[in-house]
C-alpha cells in the first residue's frame, strides 16, 4: 500500500505541475525509552519475612524464598507482576490463619505492614509487567512500512491486549490468569508487528492526503482548472487519477485503518484504565499520540483532520469542473 500512496502523490504532482512538500504537523511518535516509559520501583527485599518464623504459613514461607534466590532475583517483569499477585494472597491466607490460631503472634504487625507496602507498589509492578517486557515495547515501536495487505496479525494482538487489560486487576491466579496463560499472550505480541505497522499506516496516510490536498489547493490558486466551464485534460487527468486510485484503492484502504485502528484503541484504552498514570511526561505524551482521538496531538485525530482537507480540495476541483458524480457529493470521510 505505500507503493501505492506514492504512486497516487506522484501522479498528482505531474499532473498539477507541483511539486509535493513535506507536511508539517504530522505527527511522528517516538517510543521513550526504558527509563522514561517504566516506575523505578523500590525492592522491597523478603529479609524481613524471611527472618520470621513461618513455620505456621508453609506455603508463604516457599514463595519468599523463591524471591531471595537466584531465579527470582532475575524475574521478567510480567513474571514480578504473578510473583507479586501471589505474595499478597499468601500473605492475606497468613494473616487470616494467625487472627484465628494466634491472635497475639508478635509477627502479625510485620505481616500486614508488609502487606500495605506491596499493595501500594502493586500499580506501578502492573504497569511495568507491560510497558517495561520487550513485547509490548516491540509492538508499540513505529515500523517504517505500514501493514500489508493480508496476514497483518490484528486478531492475536487485540486478543491479546484485551487478555492483559483482564489479567491485570485480577487476584484468583486461576484460569485463564495463570503464569503459563500471560506468557502465552505475551508471546503472541511477538508473532507481528501489527501495533507498529497500523500506526505508521495512519501516519502515512496522513502525510499523503494532506500532500495531496496542497498540490490540489495549489494548482486551483494558480488558474482555473476548467476556466469558463471548459473541461481541461489537466481536469480529465485529475478525474482519472482520482477514479483508478483514490476511489477504487485508496479509500479501501483508509476505511480498513479507520475500522481497525477503533478496535485497536478500544483494546488499548481498555487496558489502559487499569494502570496508574505513566511515569513520565514523554511517556504520557507518547500513548496521547497513540491511543487518544483527542486533538492535537493524536495521530488519530490529525488523520481526520487529513481526510477533511483532503476531501475538501477534491470537493474544490471536482465542482469547478463539474465533474461531481451525479446525485451525490464527492469523496467523504469513510465511517469511524
Amino acid at each position: 500500500m505505500d507503493d501505492l500512496l506514492d504512486d497516487y502523490l506522484k501522479r498528482i504532482s505531474r499532473v498539477t505541475g507541483i511539486d509535493p512538500v513535506p507536511h508539517k504537523n504530522t505527527i511522528n511518535p517516538t517510543l521513550p525509552p526504558l527509563k522514561k516509559r517504566i516506575y523505578d520501583i523500590p525492592d522491597i527485599r523478603m529479609k524481613a519475612l524471611a527472618a520470621l518464623n513461618l513455620l505456621e504459613c508453609p506455603r508463604l514461607s516457599e514463595v519468599v524464598a523463591y524471591r531471595n534466590s537466584s531465579l527470582g532475583r532475575q524475574m521478567l517483569p510480567s513474571q514480578r507482576l504473578h510473583y507479586e499477585k501471589e505474595l499478597l494472597n499468601e500473605l492475606a491466607d497468613c494473616i487470616q490463619y494467625l487472627q484465628e490460631t494466634e491472635p497475639d503472634s508478635k509477627i502479625l504487625p510485620e505481616l500486614r505492614r508488609i502487606t500495605h507496602r506491596k499493595q501500594a507498589q502493586l500499580p506501578a509492578v502492573r504497569w511495568n509487567a507491560l510497558f517495561g517486557h520487550v513485547e509490548l515495547a516491540n509492538q508499540l515501536t513505529l515500523l517504517p512500512e505500514s501493514l500489508p495487505d493480508t496476514h497483518s496479525g490484528q486478531t492475536g494482538t487485540v486478543n491479546a491486549l484485551l487478555y492483559l487489560g483482564r489479567y491485570l486487576p485480577d487476584q484468583t491466579l486461576a484460569a485463564p490468569y495463570t503464569k503459563a496463560e500471560l506468557e502465552q499472550h505475551l508471546q503472541q505480541l511477538t508473532a507481528s508487528h501489527y501495533s507498529g505497522q497500523l500506526l505508521r499506516s495512519a501516519i502515512r496516510l496522513t502525510d499523503t492526503l494532506n500532500a495531496v490536498a496542497y498540490l490540489l489547493e495549489t494548482r486551483l490558486k494558480q488558474r482555473p482548472l476548467c476556466p469558463k466551464g471548459r473541461l481541461m485534460p489537466a481536469a480529465e487527468r485529475l478525474q482519472n487519477v482520482f477514479r483508478l486510485l483514490y476511489a477504487s484503492q485508496i479509500q479501501a484502504w483508509l476505511s480498513r485503518i479507520h475500522r481497525e485502528g477503533s478496535a485497536w484503541r478500544s483494546a488499548m484504552k481498555q487496558l489502559l484504565q487499569q494502570l496508574p498514570p505513566p511515569p513520565s511526561e514523554p511517556m504520557d505524551d507518547y500513548l496521547q499520540q497513540i491511543a487518544s482521538d483527542q486533538p492535537p496531538i493524536s495521530i488519530w485525530y490529525q488523520l481526520d483532520q487529513s481526510v477533511k482537507h483532503h476531501t475538501s480540495a477534491w470537493q474544490a476541483v471536482l465542482g469547478e469542473c463539474n465533474l461531481m458524480p451525479a446525485g451525490r457529493s464527492p469523496p467523504s470521510p469513510p465511517p469511524r
